[in-house]
């Protein structure tokens, strides 16, 4: 899953005022779905009083999510940023180093679980438009049915003698519903021909 697009680089010194410490940090709900879907994701739990970087001092900020790509930073403003672990200052370096060979590991599998959401995306939609089709070919058979019987009843009005006690009501009532029932039944073909070219995008 892609989350919100927080990322740049550290281009200036992070100074820490003091060793961190244990911190439970409050999550935005979306971020924490995210970050949940994705189980590449090692919770952190660390939070140092301030932080400068771009010649900005920040208070209070946290290590929200780390891994062997990048760390998520958290601050009071509110603020957030992304920072590759080769970016980091000397400071953090030591704690939280770079490894090359589990960095290319990690983003191999991101990819890999970023195609299988995908694939299954792809399948769930794909057999949604199925069982759509299905429906709506059932519902113009059934159309199509009461058409024909609506057809059979509007000629055997027609056959009864000029004069019939409420034939021409009746042949005017038919007709009406017949004119609505194939409009459906017009609407109905529609929606099948859309649906089955969504079907080539998704199969």
């Amino acid at each position: 899953m892609k989350l919100t697009n927080l990322t740049s680089k550290a281009e200036c010194k992070v100074g820490l005022s003091s060793r961190p410490h244990s911190l439970s940090p409050s999550l935005p709900h979306a971020l924490v779905l995210a970050l949940l879907l994705s189980s590449a994701w090692s919770r952190a739990a660390e939070v140092y009083p301030t932080l400068s970087l771009g010649g900005q001092t920040y208070t209070n900020v946290h290590v929200i999510q780390e891994t062997p790509v990048e760390l998520l930073f958290r601050a009071d403003g509110p603020w957030w940023k992304r920072v590759k672990r080769q970016d980091l200052p000397d400071a953090l370096r030591d704690r939280y180093p770079y490894d090359a060979e589990k960095a290319v590991e990690y983003e191999r599998k991101q990819t890999e679980e970023v195609r299988r959401q995908r694939e299954q995306q792809r399948q769930q939609i794909y057999q949604t438009l199925l069982r759509r089709e299905k429906e709506i070919e059932r519902q113009i058979e059934v159309k199509t049915r009461e058409l024909t019987e609506l057809q059979k009843e509007i000629r055997n009005w027609r056959s009864k003698p000029r004069g019939t006690p409420g034939r021409g009501k009746m042949l005017d009532q038919l007709i009406d519903q017949r004119i609505a029932l194939e409009k459906y039944l017009d609407h109905l073909r529609k929606q099948l021909e859309g649906v089955q070219e969504q079907q080539k995008q998704w199969r």
